[in-house]
């Protein structure tokens, strides 16, 4: 399953369109509790960020990556 950890902003936006046009099944997590949550146990700084299976990805790694799927 792919998750998205997105606050909404533009970079979000973009992430969740490759998303959609991928045709992959993924979940949206938009709850700041659960993104802080989520991003201290994994010491990430920044949102949106996007985990697939064991992978986290940051937006530059994930805008790259979702443009191969």
């Amino acid at each position: 399953m792919i998750k998205l950890y997105s606050t909404g902003c533009p970079k979000c936006k973009v992430l969740k369109k490759k998303l959609e046009a991928s045709g992959k099944e993924f979940e949206v997590i938009e709850s700041l509790d659960e993104i802080n949550k989520v991003a201290e146990e994994l010491d990430i700084h920044e949102a949106p960020f996007v985990i697939i299976g064991d992978q986290v990805l940051n937006f530059a790694e994930a805008n790259r990556e979702l443009g191969k799927i």
